[in-house]
């Protein structure tokens, strides 16, 4: 018992100190102030819209006298699964915690773990109390029963609670089985991409049921029974609530039990997985080298014969194809695609209640997305992504313009594709002749270019150079919340100067009038054209830059 209490007390202390530095890192110099601040008043309004629909929702209820829990459930239950999936990408990505070498022979594992998983809880939590608080309040004051909302945020705790163990469980389980199987190691290199795509897929899709697109999701209401039965919990003592009965307290026991349960587990598994051997995959963090820092033997490096990037008789394609390469094995990189999910997700959520449409949409939502990852994946942070290797890319024997056009072809190599196809499906869908397809299609490959190279501006204009460990021990720097925004806001704007272009294409007539069919999507091509070369070229100036502070000597040299 002495023992437990021991390992309770150091693990609250290393939770407290988690819990600063997390503070710190998101709020400790006046740069990160400034954009916390900035993404709250760009998601301000956001939260109002979503604030007025759990009210409307609450005046609906309470006129109605009833609550569609069989909903509730639906989105309770892809939360769930979400963030089981985040709990356990964390613990994936984070491999042992930071200062293993001296937490774990300073306390015991479990104390390392109860203070890793308080830490988690209360970020979890954390981030999911201020949602329920807006929901929950929303929708209390629209139906006047305040009682809600104390009741909806005690049912929290302890579902996120269990959801945090659980998410550390599975994490556990799939790092262990990356270092036991090469297969699931070769697996998991494609896998990561699609994994963080349905991630985002099904983050939005638990959003739906509030948004009234709750008839795709209807088929997943057998599957929601037991969050149904919790969600009885927290309307209880409200007129809009069912009946407590057997199922709702067998369902909040389960939960709350569950929590023990589970950290028993995983304080099974910390041991194997903190303790666990280095091996040549380089798998964990510090197992690619030694404590003393000794080069690997030639027997290691030499395992393979193959160049890296790839040799192509261009080098900008060399360049292109080691940066998808560089990519896919770390599907963090792949997080600007978020705000595109979105997107994909809503239109086809609105096109799902109209299957004649449905052509159309795929179609327009294909180009943009083409147009989207052209410049958002590769562009939006080239420089403060090489991090160290930015010294090494400016003293290399590669011209840095060469470099530039690698982050610009490895965008193009997916976006214009995609866009191509959409473009396509889109004019099929309208039964246009092929001399307009023709010009759709043109318009689209141009939009693509236009939206690489303003990403590549954005992206060495704002570079964000705060990296973050993860999977595989790699330290990764996402690009800023500006450049994002920023980015995001170019795109629409060079969407809407296409779709004009497309516009007058489509435009039925002859003679003076398919002069003007001709002009209008040339002139709009021309504008987004210069538009992307404006960006390219804003970007090969920071490109040019050295990495390094110049000298004074070096200083007057230049003005000489």
């Amino acid at each position: 018992m002495s023992s437990l209490r021991n390992d309770v007390r150091h693990g609250l202390g290393i939770a407290r100190i988690e819990l600063r530095r997390s503070l710190r890192k998101s709020f400790g110099t006046r740069k990160r102030q400034l954009t916390v601040l900035g993404v709250v008043a760009l998601f301000t309004p956001l939260l109002i819209f979503w604030y007025r629909i759990a009210y409307s929702a609450g005046q609906q209820a309470a006129a109605q006298g009833t609550l569609p829990l069989d909903v509730l459930g639906i989105q309770v239950s892809l939360l769930v699964v979400v963030f089981i999936v985040m709990g356990a990408l964390r613990v994936v990505q984070q491999g042992r915690p930071e200062g293993d070498a001296l937490l774990l022979t300073a306390t015991s594992p479990r104390a390392v773990l109860i203070g890793v998983t308080v830490h988690s809880t209360i970020q979890l939590v954390g981030f999911v109390m201020f949602p329920t608080l807006l929901f929950a309040g929303g929708f209390a004051f629209g139906s006047g029963m305040f009682s809600i909302l104390p009741t909806a945020v005690l049912a929290v705790v302890p579902l996120f609670t269990a959801i945090t163990v659980l998410g550390t469980i599975v994490g556990q389980l799939v790092v262990l089985g990356l270092l036991r199987s090469q297969t699931l190691r070769t697996v998991s290199q494609a896998f990561g991409l699609v994994l963080l795509l349905v991630l985002m897929a099904l983050s939005y899709a638990a959003m739906a049921p509030v948004t009234g697109a709750a008839e795709p999701l209807a088929a997943l209401s057998g599957l929601a029974l037991p969050a149904i039965e919790y969600l009885t919990l927290a309307f209880f003592g409200t007129p809009l609530g069912p009946e407590l009965d057997a199922g709702a307290i067998v369902v909040g026991a389960i939960v709350v039990a569950s929590i023990p349960v589970l950290f028993a587990v995983a304080n099974q598994l910390a041991p194997l997985l903190w303790f666990a051997d280095a091996t040549p995959t380089g798998l964990m963090q510090r197992d690619a080298t030694t404590a003393t820092g000794a080069t690997p033997s030639l027997e290691t490096t030499e395992q393979t014969g193959r160049s890296f990037p790839p040799r192509t008789q261009s080098r900008t394609l060399s360049v292109a194809l080691g940066l998808w390469i560089r990519w896919m094995r770390i599907p963090t990189r792949f997080s600007p695609l978020f705000p595109l999910v979105i997107v994909i997700v809503t239109a086809l959520f609105g096109a799902v209640s109209d299957p004649e449409s449905l052509p159309v949409v795929v179609g327009g939502v294909l180009v943009f997305a083409g147009v989207y990852i052209s410049g958002a994946i590769f562009g939006l942070n080239p420089m403060g992504e090489a991090g160290e290797m930015r010294t090494l890319e400016y003293l290399s024997a590669t011209r840095l313009r060469t470099l530039l056009l690698g982050h610009l072809t490895a965008g193009l190599l997916a976006g214009i594709p995609i866009a191509v196809v959409g473009a396509t499906v889109f004019a099929m869908s309208l039964g246009v002749s092929i001399p307009t397809a023709a010009i759709l299609v043109t318009l689209a490959i141009v939009l693509a270019v236009a939206s690489a190279g303003v990403g590549v501006g954005i992206g060495s204009v704002l570079p964000s150079r705060d990296s973050q460990r993860t999977y595989q021990g790699y330290e990764v720097a996402t690009p800023s919340q500006w450049a994002l925004v920023g980015y995001m806001f170019a795109v629409m704007l060079l969407v809407v100067i296409g779709a004009g272009g497309g516009v007058f294409a489509l435009l039925p007539g002859s003679g003076s009038e398919s002069l003007l069919r001709l002009l209008a999507p040339g002139v709009a091509g021309g504008v987004l054209a210069a538009v992307g070369y404006a960006g390219y070229r804003t970007a090969a100036g920071p490109f040019s830059e050295p990495p390094y502070p110049r000298t004074s000597s070096e200083s007057q040299d230049a003005e000489v």
